[in-house]
Formats: C-alpha cells, structure tokens, sequence
C-alpha cells in the first residue's frame, strides 16, 4: 500500500485502518480448536496494542501542527529556555511582546516611572531632605550661639551689679552724697550691658523666626516629595509585572508548567515558539505538558547550561539522557543550545566565549547526543543569553535587579556590541539561514516521523512479545522432547516389571501346587483323590495367582503412575516458571504497562489418562475363571491317562506315575497361563500405548501452541513494518 495524502491529516486515518486490517487478518478460524485459542490469546495481545497505538494516534492528531513551523525549547528547570525565548520575542517583535511593553510604557508615564524621572524624584527627595536637615543643624547653630551670647551677657551684667554694690558699702560718706548727683562707670556700663542682651534676644528671636518658617517649607516639600515617591514605587509592582522578562523563571523548580506558545516571524518566515516546561522537577505536574510540547513541536532545542554530556540514570531514577532520549527519540531536528552563564560584563570582555576545555566537552555532548538520537540530532550553539536579554530592552522597573544589570552591563558595552558577543544574532541568523527554510517539507516529516515513531514502538512491543513466544516454545520443545523420553523410558520399564511379575507367580503357582501334590503323593493316596486334589490345588493356586497378579499390576501401575506424574508435574513446573519469567521480563525490558499473558492449557487431562492406565492394564485380569478354562480342560485329560494307567502297578509305580502326570499338567498349564497373560499383556499394549502418545501430545502441546503465537505474532511485526517503512517513504524521511 502507498501512502497518498491528500490531506495531512489522513495519515492517522491510514494508520488507524491498517491496524484494523492487521488485527482482522488474525480473526479467522483454522479449525483446529488449539491452534485457534492460541490465535485467539495471541489476537488478544494485539488488541491491547491497537488500543494504546490509537489512543497515541489520537493525541498525536490534536498535538500535531500543520501549518506554523514550530519551534521547542526543551531542558533541564533553569538553563534559560524561558530567557531565550523572551529575548527572541523583544528582538522579532513579537505581537504580545509589543503589547505588553506599549501598556509597560503608558503605565510608567501615568506615574512618572521612567528611569530618569524616577531617579530625578530620589535625586530630588534626597536634596530636600538635605535641605531640611541643613536648616535644623541652622537653628540648632543659632540656639547655640544665642546661649553663649546670653549666659555671657548675663554673667557681665552680675559682675557689674557687684562692683557697684561693693562701690557704694564701701563708699565714705561724701562719695555717697556725690553718687546722689551722678552715676558709676559701671551703672552706665550696666545699662549698656541690659541693652545689648535684650538686643541679642530680639535678634535672635527674629533669625529663629525665619529659620522655622524656612523648616515649615522644606519639610512640605520633603513630605510632598516623599509622598510623591511612594505613589509611584506603590506602582512598581504593577510596573514590574509588565516589565520584560516576566516569563523568565526565579531559580525555583517548575516555575514553568504549562507550555507557553509565542507567534514571531523573521525574514519573512513565520514560526511559534514553544517555551517548554523543565524536565528536571516534579516531572509528575509536567510531563504531560512536555510530552503534548514535543509532539507539537518540528524541531527542537535542548537547553544546557553545562557544557558537558546530559547525566544518565540509575535504576531507581531515570537520568536527563534518559528523559531526552524518551522524549526527542522521533523528533526529525534536534539541536543543543548550551547557555554559558555569565553575570559579569568583564567575563567576555576581550575574549572569547568558549574557553578551549568547555569547547573539548562540547564535542563530547555532540558525541553523546548523536549517539542517543541518530541522524535527526544537528549540533551545539553556544551563546550566552543573559547580556543579550539586557541589551535587547529597557523596558524594565526602575531599581530593578535587571534594571540594575543592564546599567552594569552597558557601562562596558552598548547594546549592538552585546548582541554580537552574546551570540545571539549569530543564533538568530542560524533560525533563518538554517531551520526556517522549506518549512512545509519539515513540518510533514515531522509529524510523519512522529507517526512513525508510535508505529515502530508499538510494533517493539509486539516484537519482543514474539521473541519471548519463539524462546519459550524453543526452550518447552526441548523440554518437551526431554520428558517424552523419560516417560517412554518409564513405560518400557513398567512392561518390564509387568513381564518379570508375570513370570514369578507362573512359577511361583507351579512350585506351590507341585509341592502340594507331591505331599499328597507320598501319602498313598488313589487316582481319584489325586485328581481331586491335583484339580483343588490348581484352582486354590489359580485363584491366588489372579489375586497376586492383580496387586502386583496395581504396584507397577501405581510406580509408573508416580513416575509419570513426576515427569508431567516437573514439566508443567517448568513451563509455568519459564512463561511467568519470561512474562515478567517481557514487562521489565521494555518498560511499558503490559501484562504478557503465556496461559497454555495442553487441552488433556494428564492425570485422568494416568489413571486410566489401571484399568486398561487391570481389564483382562478381571474377567473371572475365563482366563483358567484350557488349563483345566487339560488337567481333566492327563489325570484321566494316569488313572488309566495307575492300576497295573505297584504303589511306588502308581506315585510315580501320579508325579509324572502332575508334572506333565504342570507343564501344560505353565505353557498356556504364560500365553494367556502374554496375550493379555499384548492385548492391552496398543491401547496403553495410545494412552502414552496422548500424554506425550500433553507434554508437546505448550510448545506448539507457544510456537503458534510466536508464528501470529511474527506476521504481525512484519505488517507493521512494512507500514512503517511506507510512512517514512510518504513523508521522505531519512
């Protein structure tokens, strides 16, 4: 069958009805009821297959884009997915970007929360709160000087009143009538002295008088400043929000958990970006959102921010190699970004990007990345995200962190030279020059190697399925062989025993009777009573013979039956281990949910043939005195001889005679009691022997029927590659 697509969305439809085709091809019925419950398990497997392939199929048709190249960025939580793509939607204009920095702008001038004005309002506050605190040291200086002014004029003005005091108590009588008429020195000093402090006192009530009021007004404009101040930082955070980077995460894990989808265009080529959550948190909130991501996604970027190979598992954890190998297996593009992290201008001033050991362990990640995912892996673009997302915008709160980065970064560098250095034109260069081109070709490989890749893995399953049944009906078929042979070799040896035990009693009844007989003999008995007794003793011994015969049969029935048990019960024990450890390790190599189901059931019921064996082996032997018949007809004959013949002789003569005919009848039932239980021997080997070929079927039957799947499930694989192969030849993928 050839794909022909005349819608891109057919190919799930195409998929869908092959499988159908595949599982109804495994539906008809052979006639034989084994083989056909073996179908019928094996179909059963299948159909768990189908189902889970349709239910992939299903969300690989809601996730698949059809139209927009896209593009995933893919990583470890923290290697910069998320700065990447912010710096890509500031430097392509990216419509929501555009948005979000035009309300960035208007809210920071409704506020007045650009850098400049919000520095010139700090720079402002800060001049008037100098101002005021300039004032307070003036009043502060004033009041100082003012109190060594006044305690100084007042410590004058005491010692004046002194001296005048002491003047006139120590004045003689004519000195106090002259001081009648006029004044002492000191008293006019005195008075000059009270009117400079009062002087003092008006001046400086009058500087501190305009000092307040200059304290009144710069404390206004310090409050209305402040306040002014607060207004606009009470918008910082409503700025901030708005601000670029608001995608970027904080260093905390799965700050990231939905995918995120951003529509850019450049050089004329549109395209989506997908920002990815990380795979490194709590996988179990975003695999989903990762997986849904990747299967969108027509190429990918997986971000590092170590310049070195992702780090394998263990068994308890599965690895970052692991995870990227899991996730990106069926992708047609994959490419490594390694994000060196650099916080300092000074780091790339004047040098190179990549020192010469991280350049050595890049190629080693190469290595490592091509080997877990073949020809689809491209190569490593080292860039540096950081200084590029700085230079890229100021669209930032002011006194922000990246505000605050952006000033450190560009007292080094402009904006262009930042670009460049950062490598992040460079990166944009390679997403036009290399990735964008031919889009409509890449985006049907994509989603064909998509498809493919759910087809091949479930037909992985299918196929180690099958390794498993060809293994085990390998391994039960030797088995197989191996118990028939001992149960063979068991059966020979029970008709062995049947033979010898057959032999012993023949011997054994002649013995006893002969015995008898001659004990009767040497009693002188007549011709009549020999005979009776000769015909008693036969039938006492034939009777004990049947009964031995019997129970030693039942022993020997009962050691083969023991025998035969141990071989079936060690063989079924066998096979049951064999199919419940391959059944585990068909669940543990491949790592998916899937219960192997190897229930044989070797449709005969080993143990009821077993004791079917007793009565097939007893049936002769019960019958009565049938089998004893000729050998009494025969004891009538002789004795009739010897009676003849007895009279004519004397008493010796007559007991050997009477020895002679008991040895003869011996003889003769010895002859035909031994062909008798040979014949019955004979009689019930063909159908004991159909009993065995039943339990060697039993023995063989897991293995055919394990054989059978193997045969189901092989045809099946090669259906579904053969569909593989046509889907990679439909979407020309490599």
């Amino acid at each position: 069958m050839t794909l022909e697509l005349k819608h891109p969305r057919e190919i799930y439809q195409i998929i869908t009805e092959e499988l159908d085709q595949i599982i109804h091809s495994l539906q008809s019925q052979s006639g034989d009821k084994d083989f056909d419950d073996t179908q019928a398990d094996a179909l059963k497997q299948l159909v768990l297959h189908q189902t889970e392939l349709r239910d992939q199929l299903a969300r690989l048709e809601k996730n698949a884009e059809w139209n927009t190249f896209t593009v995933a960025f893919y990583g470890e939580t923290g290697a910069g997915k998320s700065s990447i793509i912010e710096t890509l939607r500031i430097l392509l204009r990216e419509p929501g970007k555009l948005n979000d920095q035009l309300a960035f702008r208007a809210l920071q001038e409704k506020y007045h929360l650009s850098e400049s004005s919000f520095q010139q309002l700090v720079q402002e506050t800060e001049q008037a709160e100098k101002k005021l605190a300039g004032i307070l040291e003036q009043i502060a200086a004033l009041r100082q000087g003012f109190d060594q002014q006044q305690l100084a004029g007042l410590k004058h003005i005491e010692s004046l009143q002194s001296q005048i005091i002491e003047h006139k108590r120590t004045a003689s009588l004519w000195q106090k009538l002259l001081l009648v008429f006029r004044k002492l020195p000191q008293e006019t000093e005195l008075h000059t002295a009270r009117q400079q402090l009062q002087d003092v006192v008006a001046a400086h009530d009058s500087a501190l008088r305009q000092l307040h009021s200059e304290q009144e007004q710069a404390g206004q404009q310090k409050n209305a400043l402040i306040q002014q101040r607060q207004t606009s930082e009470s918008h910082l955070p409503e700025l901030d929000a708005l601000a670029d980077g608001a995608i970027i995460g904080d260093g905390s894990s799965d700050f990231t958990r939905q995918t995120q989808r951003y529509n850019v265009e450049l050089d004329g080529h549109k395209f989506a970006l997908l920002d990815v959550p990380g795979i490194e948190g709590k996988e179990g909130l975003v695999l989903k959102e990762i997986e849904d991501a990747v299967q969108t996604a027509h190429a990918v970027f997986y971000v590092t921010n170590q310049p070195a190979p992702p780090q394998t598992g263990d068994e308890q954890r599965q690895g970052t190699l692991e995870k990227i190998k899991a996730h990106l297996k069926d992708q047609t593009e994959v490419w490594t970004i390694f994000n060196k992290k650099i916080v300092n201008p000074m780091a790339i001033k004047n040098q190179p990007l990549l020192k010469e050991d991280e350049e050595n362990s890049l190629a080693e990640l190469d290595k490592k990345m091509l080997e877990q995912l073949g020809n689809n892996y491209r190569s490593v673009f080292p860039l540096t995200v950081l200084p590029a997302f700085l230079a890229s915008t100021d669209h930032f709160a002011p006194d922000s962190q990246n505000a605050k980065r952006r000033k450190k970064f560009l007292d080094s560098f402009n904006a262009d030279e930042l670009l460049e250095v950062s490598r992040m034109r460079a990166f944009i260069r390679m997403l036009s020059e290399k990735l964008l081109g031919n889009s409509a070709a890449r985006i049907k490989a994509a989603n064909f190697s998509q498809a493919k890749g759910r087809v091949d893995e479930s037909n992985a399953k299918v196929r180690h399925i099958h390794e498993i049944f060809a293994t085990v009906a390998e391994q039960l078929e030797q088995d197989s062989d191996s118990s028939c042979k001992q149960l063979r070799q068991s059966f020979i040896l029970f008709r062995q025993r049947l033979e010898a035990l057959s032999n012993k009693l023949v011997d054994e009844l002649v013995s006893a009777v002969r015995a008898s007989v001659y004990s009767l003999i040497d009693q002188d008995i007549s011709s009549d009573e020999f005979k009776m007794s000769l015909r008693i003793l036969i039938t006492q011994q034939q009777e004990a013979f049947s009964e031995k015969l019997k129970n030693g049969i039942q022993k020997d029935i009962g050691i083969f039956q023991q025998d035969a048990k141990d071989i079936l019960t060690r063989f079924e024990q066998y096979s049951q281990e064999l199919l419940s450890s391959y059944g585990k390790l068909g669940a543990t190599k491949v790592n998916f949910d899937f219960d192997i189901n190897i229930k044989m059931d070797n449709g005969i019921q080993g143990w009821g043939l077993l004791a079917g064996l007793a009565g097939i082996a007893l049936a002769p032997f019960t019958a009565g005195a049938s089998l004893w018949v000729t050998g009494v007809a025969v004891l009538t004959s002789l004795v009739s001889v010897g009676k003849a013949l007895v009279g004519y002789f004397s008493t010796s003569h007559k007991q050997s005679q009477q020895r002679k005919a008991t040895n003869e009848n011996l003889v003769v039932i010895r002859s035909q009691l031994q062909t008798a239980v040979d014949s019955a021997l004979e009689e019930i080997t063909p159908q004991m022997q159909k009993t065995i070929d039943q339990l060697e079927q039993a023995l063989k039957n897991p293995g055919q029927q394990a054989a059978a799947k193997a045969g189901l499930l092989k045809r099946s694989t090669q259906k579904l590659d053969l569909l593989s192969r046509q889907i990679r030849n439909a979407g020309n993928l490599p």
